[in-house]
């Protein structure tokens, strides 16, 4: 587990409209601040009623 914050996903497959058995994903990354990404962008956002769309 990276120490500080992180972005963590779980990831499953699904078949016939079920989770599929012992077939699952964990992904544990570091969260890196927008300021240190190549676009700019951060790895997490958390949108508010007050933020425009922005996709």
């Amino acid at each position: 587990m990276p120490e500080g914050d992180a972005a963590i996903v779980d990831i499953f497959r699904f078949e016939e409209g079920r989770i599929a058995e012992a077939e699952d994903w964990d992904v544990v990354q570091p969260n890196v601040p927008a300021e240190k990404t190549v676009s700019g962008n951060p790895m997490v956002w958390l949108r508010t009623k007050t933020d425009p769309v922005r996709w």
